[in-house]
């Protein structure tokens, strides 16, 4: 059992409780003005809408540890470019899809650079942590096999960084 939440929260190890209750929640015009110091970015949640220009907030990246994406229906994938272009743009804190993201989305939400994904309990009840986990259970071990050094397979989970270093370690030299 997980504390409730509005949330149900989904990392790579399954269900989870939701550690950002508590949090102060700041949308990107505070972050902008200038509403908002160094210390509330660092504690607080910053909200972006699917439709948000994330180049605008290149020079505040380095003081926020928290991102949530709203994902409004699961037919609405601009989530996912706004979460590889903000790890493009050097964001390195945790990244979270909210809302209504489907099990066959999550390898597609990792590979885009999100860390979490939180959907709604009713979402939830339809899609339980069993099915969850057979999804990740499926991404886990075929990446991280990919991901060895030695493996002959190049791939990437997160914009394209890994292939480099998996070229480094393996004999397979694509022509």
């Amino acid at each position: 059992m997980h504390a409730m939440s509005e949330w149900v929260i989904i990392t790579n190890k399954g269900f989870g409780s939701d550690d950002w209750i508590g949090r102060s929640v700041i949308e990107p015009a505070d972050v902008l003005s200038g509403k908002v110091g160094e210390e509330q970015l660092k504690k607080a949640q910053l909200k972006l809408g699917n439709d948000f220009q994330v180049e605008t907030l290149k020079s505040f990246l380095p003081y926020l540890s928290a991102i949530s994406i709203d994902f409004p229906s699961e037919k609405d994938g601009r989530g996912f470019s706004l979460a590889r272009r903000l790890r493009q743009l050097g964001y390195l804190g945790v990244l979270r899809a909210t809302g209504h993201v489907m099990i066959d989305q999550y390898r597609h939400a990792t590979q885009s650079g999100f860390n979490q994904i939180a959907i709604p309990p009713k979402l939830a009840k339809r899609m339980p942590e069993p099915y969850w986990q057979q999804q990740i259970g499926s991404f886990a071990s075929s990446y991280q096999e990919k991901l060895q050094p030695g493996s002959t397979t190049l791939y990437s989970s997160k914009n394209n960084i890994l292939i480099e270093e998996a070229k480094k370690h393996s004999k397979f030299k694509p022509s």
